[in-house]
């Protein structure tokens, strides 16, 4: 009796298994490399310069340093008002370059002024002020007298300020295209982050870099630095990071959020601070990378190039790391 139920069980559990790798084999979807990563970028302050790096660590909230807690657009200068001052208010934001010293300290750098180092205010016992980024309310230290002078004095700004979201803070909440599922935004939840535009990760080729210059003169092409990714990819075909919906890199993985539109930003040289009055890349990018008629009530009459992805599980992203995306089987 007891040999009977041992091969019951015994051939239950090989039913199942093999049940599995059928399931598995021919039903189920597979992770295939599409791409590598190229570069990597943390931008600590939103809006300066950003800074390259061998490697990052991607968590729900934010990109940050690896074993700190720095993260991609933790910082952010601001009006008197409390919104964020922009490349348009200040185009010579973009030479403002944050250089990491330790956890706890930041050193800023631009031309024709001497250097400045910042405590970072990591358990800021100040009391944190709400600021706003495109409306949506975000927690906030400020930064001190000294590192408003400084940006006052570069920036010519009458009231700008840097304010720093620590870790103890809550995020900001956006639900802004949470009505947008149909169109396959992601709609699971309101979307976390600090002073970032829209989510905390954001992805684009250097073939989709390419395509654009084609349709500029030498006086225009752009790089990089234009469009401010936090992964910049090399093997891929021009805009195939438009169709990946569930990405994995490194030991992180992310399901795509929406395109990113892009504004005057994209008119200012990063490597000299000056705007292009002509807006030749936004007007070239209109030509060919506007929305679908039906999208519009999202992206409106922006271009878009590269894009933003939720982490939904944490990890470590290296230059170097191959691009997996999950392709479902039909």
């Amino acid at each position: 009796m007891k040999d009977s139920k041992g091969i019951i069980i015994g051939s239950a559990v090989v039913g199942g298994l093999s049940l599995l790798y059928i399931y598995r084999r021919y039903f189920a979807g597979k992770w295939e490399v599409v791409a590598e990563v190229d570069k990597l970028f943390i931008h600590p302050i939103k809006s300066c310069r950003g800074i390259a790096m061998d490697s990052f660590t991607a968590e729900p909230r934010g990109i940050y340093v690896t074993g700190t807690e720095l993260g991609d657009r933790s910082f952010m200068m601001t009006h008197e008002d409390g919104r964020f001052a922009t490349i348009r208010h200040y185009p010579k934001m973009v030479l403002i370059t944050p250089t990491i010293i330790s956890d706890d300290e930041l050193r800023l750098t631009a031309p024709d002024m001497d250097p400045i180092v910042i405590k970072i205010p990591k358990h800021g016992s100040a009391r944190p002020v709400n600021y706003t980024v495109w409306g949506y309310p975000c927690p906030g230290i400020d930064c001190g007298d000294e590192v408003a002078n400084w940006l006052q004095k570069y920036t010519k700004g009458k009231n700008t300020r840097l304010v720093y979201h620590n870790q103890q803070l809550p995020t900001r909440k956006t639900t802004k295209f949470m009505d947008f599922g149909h169109l396959g935004l992601y709609d699971k939840g309101p979307l976390e982050s600090m002073f970032q535009d829209y989510s905390a990760f954001n992805v684009l080729s250097q073939a989709s870099i390419d395509v654009a210059n084609t349709k500029l003169d030498d006086e225009h092409k752009v790089n990089v630095r234009f469009f401010r990714p936090n992964v910049l990819l090399k093997g891929c075909s021009a805009f195939a990071e438009d169709n990946w919906k569930r990405v994995r890199i490194g030991t992180a993985e992310f399901v795509f959020a929406k395109h990113t539109t892009r504004c005057r930003v994209t008119t200012v040289n990063p490597d000299t601070g000056v705007m292009d009055m002509d807006r030749s890349t936004l007007i070239s990018l209109s030509s060919f990378r506007l929305c679908k008629p039906e999208e519009k009530p999202i992206y409106g009459n922006s271009p878009k190039i590269s894009v933003d992805y939720i982490v939904v599980r944490p990890g470590k992203i290296s230059v170097g790391d191959k691009v997996y995306v999950y392709n479902p089987r039909t």
